[in-house]
C-alpha cells in the first residue's frame, strides 16, 4: 500500500540536496555567523543578482503585457525567442553568426530550467536503458535528469592519465573504449553529453579538443548535446580566447564532413549562471532538428515557463546596451 510506481522521484534531485538546504540556513556572515559554512557545493552569482534585477526593473517588470494572462506558443513567446536569439548571436554564438549561420528564433525552445530542457532532449532521443556517454568528472544532478523519467544510464568517460590537450579531455580512445563498455553492458550510445565551460572543473577546453569530441560522436552517429549554460560566464582571458560554442562548429566544413550536424549537434543555455537567475527557472535548447523541435512543444506543456516571467525577460534583453554593460561588469566581478 502507498508503493510508488515511480519511486525512483522519490529520492532527492542532488544527492548534496539536504546538506546544501541545511548549510543554507546557517550561511557564514562575518558580523552575525562568524563561524557559519560557506556554501561551495552549488554555483549561484549573487554578487551580479541586484545588477541584473535593476536592469530588468528598468524595462517595466512591474508592467507585463495583457496577453501574458493568457496560453500561447509552449516553446515560448516569440517575442522572448526572438530576444534569445538576438542576443545569442552578438555573444558566444557570435561565431556561428559570423559564420552565416546565426541562431533563428524558431531554432529555440524556451522550458522550465536547464535541467527540463535536458531531460526533455533525452526523452526525445533515448530509450529506457539507453546510455548517455558524460566525461568525467561531471555535474551530479545529471543523473537525476536522465534517469528518473526517462531511464536512460549515465555512462562515465573517463580521460586517460595524459593528454597532450589537457587533463580530464577524453581522447578518442577514451570515448571508445567507454562506448564499447556501454554497449557490452547491454546500454548502447545514444547520446554524448558535454559541458562547455566544463562543470565541475571550470575549464575551458582547448578549441580543437573539443571539436575532436563533437566530431567522434557525430561519426558514431549520436546527438551531441552541448551544455553551455556558463558560456558567458568565463573570466579569464586565454580561456574566452579558446571558447567556441557547438553552434560555431556547425557552421565549420570539417565537422559538417562527420555526420548529420543539423539533426545531431544541439545546445542548451540559461539564465541561471550567466544572468545570476537560477531562480528564475528559464533555460533554452538551440536545434535545427524539426523532429526534435516539434516533440519540445508538446513536452513544452509540462514544464512552460511563466508568460509574465517571458516577457520580463525578453524586455531586458532587448536592451541591447544594458545587457552588454552587465555583461562587462559581471565578468569583472
Amino acid at each position: 500500500v502507498g508503493v510508488l510506481s515511480g519511486s525512483a522521484a522519490t529520492k532527492p534531485a542532488l544527492s548534496y540536496l539536504d546538506a546544501f538546504l541545511a548549510a543554507a540556513q546557517d550561511a557564514y556572515q562575518p558580523d552575525f555567523n562568524p563561524s557559519g559554512t560557506v556554501v561551495l557545493a552549488v554555483a549561484e552569482n549573487k554578487l551580479s543578482h541586484e545588477h541584473f534585477l535593476q536592469l530588468v526593473r528598468a524595462r517595466g517588470a512591474d508592467e507585463p503585457p495583457p496577453e501574458s494572462m493568457g496560453y500561447d506558443d509552449m516553446r515560448g513567446l516569440p517575442r522572448l525567442r526572438d530576444a534569445l536569439a538576438a542576443t545569442l548571436a552578438r555573444t558566444f554564438m557570435l561565431g556561428a553568426a559570423e559564420a552565416g549561420a546565426p541562431p533563428l528564433a524558431e531554432e529555440l525552445t524556451v522550458s522550465s530550467g536547464a535541467g527540463a530542457v535536458i531531460e526533455n532532449v533525452v526523452f526525445a532521443t533515448c530509450a529506457p536503458g539507453d546510455s548517455v556517454l558524460i566525461p568525467a568528472p561531471y555535474y551530479p544532478a545529471f543523473n537525476n535528469d536522465l534517469t528518473v523519467r526517462v531511464g536512460a544510464k549515465p555512462w562515465p568517460v573517463k580521460a586517460s592519465a595524459y593528454n597532450p590537450a589537457g587533463a580530464y579531455v577524453p581522447t578518442v580512445r577514451d570515448l571508445d573504449e567507454a562506448a564499447a563498455a556501454a554497449t557490452a553492458a547491454g546500454a548502447p550510445p545514444r547520446m554524448l553529453l558535454l559541458t562547455h565551460p566544463h562543470n565541475p572543473l571550470g575549464v575551458v577546453w582547448p578549441a580543437d579538443a573539443y571539436a575532436g569530441i563533437v566530431k567522434w560522436g557525430l561519426k558514431r552517429g549520436l546527438h551531441v548535446v552541448s551544455d553551455e549554460v556558463y558560456a558567458l560566464s568565463i573570466f579569464d582571458d586565454a580561456a574566452q580566447s579558446e571558447f567556441v560554442s557547438a553552434a560555431e562548429l556547425a557552421c565549420r566544413e570539417d565537422v559538417r564532413a562527420c555526420g548529420d550536424v543539423d539533426n545531431l549537434l544541439h545546445v542548451i543555455w540559461a539564465f541561471s549562471k550567466d544572468f545570476s537567475g537560477s531562480g528564475l527557472r528559464v533555460g533554452c535548447l538551440w536545434s535545427r532538428n524539426a523532429a526534435l523541435n516539434r516533440s519540445m512543444h508538446n513536452l513544452g506543456y509540462f514544464c512552460a515557463v511563466s508568460n509574465y516571467v517571458q516577457n520580463v525577460l525578453a524586455a531586458a534583453l532587448e536592451d541591447a546596451e544594458g545587457i552588454d554593460a552587465y555583461l562587462v561588469q559581471n565578468r569583472r566581478r
